[in-house]
């Protein structure tokens, strides 16, 4: 299978996103649309399935989709901006639905851990914004350096 220069291709766009997420909290639509259909369209020489990957488009747009309006309902803000959402849709497409699963633990515990940080030491007040974007690209390079040790690790510790 061809992986490598699909990945590195895919690790390009995560530093792309991350950059301009930092800079201008944004995500910038010019990767993550066209990286859908080039995910599903790389199922046929990765491990993922094409199926898998559909459920993780769905799974990876729907979940913060539900999530970020869910929040709006309670606190009457945004809390999660779409850009997140078709990026996490995107990585759905090149990983699947147990991809956008790891990658959302791995980038909810560290954007959590960053901004309990920020609030503690620098006395950040809560509402300040933190782009989710550059956690996301963590959590997927996570994904792909150890994604079936990942899956394992959890599976052992949930006793499944």
């Amino acid at each position: 299978m061809i992986v490598g220069p699909i990945y590195f291709a895919v690790f390009a766009g995560l530093v792309v996103i991350t950059g301009v997420d930092l800079a201008i909290f944004e995500i910038p639509d010019e990767i993550v649309l066209p990286g859908i259909p080039l995910g599903l369209l790389a199922t046929l020489v990765t491990p993922t399935t094409f199926t898998d990957a559909v459920i993780g488009v769905a799974i990876g747009a729907g979940v913060p989709y539900g999530i970020g309006k869910l929040y709006y309902l309670i606190m009457k803000r945004e809390g999660m901006g779409f850009g997140d959402v078709k990026m996490l849709a995107m990585i759905g497409a090149f990983f699947g639905w147990k991809g956008v699963v790891a990658v959302l633990l791995v980038a909810s515990i560290a954007g959590s851990v960053v901004g309990i940080g920020l609030v503690v030491f620098r006395g950040r007040e809560a509402r300040a914004l933190i782009p989710f974007g550059p956690f996301l690209a963590l959590g997927t390079l996570a994904y792909m350096l150890a994604g079936p040790e990942m899956i394992a690790l959890y599976l052992r510790v949930s006793g499944h």
